[in-house]
């Protein structure tokens, strides 16, 4: 388990670096809330926002809402995570196109310029089977880069990764490639 930082962690009018968007819905929330509660740990400010709270699951007012989390906060806006596929209806969260391509791209351009403002990420998961596979993989993840503080985050070889997963996993499990 990692130690609580004792971070202050500020109001939604302050900021957050990091954001997960997800649809309202039990399987999602539960997952986003292990993801929420493991970066703020590591003393990421992350806040967890539902399509519910965004108001609706469309292009326009998703976009609206991060360009305002990154203008118009004290912290500004580092990072964004979908945790659902795409779609328009359902447990999904949409996304924009461009050249008839679905991109998550164009939410991260903060000034119209087609470079990325922030980093983002989406986890494509569909029901509670892909979310516990998936984030519980990706949580692993995070939680093996901890053990090791050799490894930069985001400069982990998948190589490595799956090795270091094996050789500590060894004594309790048999690890496949």
């Amino acid at each position: 388990m990692i130690p609580a930082s004792g971070l202050f962690i500020p109001s939604r009018s302050e900021g957050y670096e990091y954001i997960v968007v997800v649809p309202d819905h039990p399987d999602f929330l539960a997952w986003v809330d292990s993801i929420k509660a493991f970066r703020n740990r590591q003393g990421i400010l992350t806040q967890l926002v539902t399509t519910t709270e965004m108001g609706v699951n469309n292009f326009a007012q998703l976009k609206n809402y991060i360009v305002n989390a990154f203008n118009n906060r004290d912290l500004a806006l580092a990072a964004i995570l979908y945790l659902a596929d795409y779609g328009t209806s359902g447990n999904t969260i949409t996304s924009g196109t461009q050249s008839n391509y679905i991109t998550d791209n164009l939410f991260i351009d903060m000034n119209g310029n087609h470079m990325r403002g922030i980093t983002k990420a989406r986890i494509t998961a569909r029901n509670a089977n892909e979310l516990e596979i998936m984030s519980g993989r990706i949580l692993f993840s995070w939680r093996l880069m901890l053990l090791n503080s050799a490894l930069a985050p985001f400069q982990f070889p998948i190589r490595q990764a799956t090795t270091t997963a094996c050789l500590i996993r060894a004594k309790l499990l048999t690890c496949s490639s």
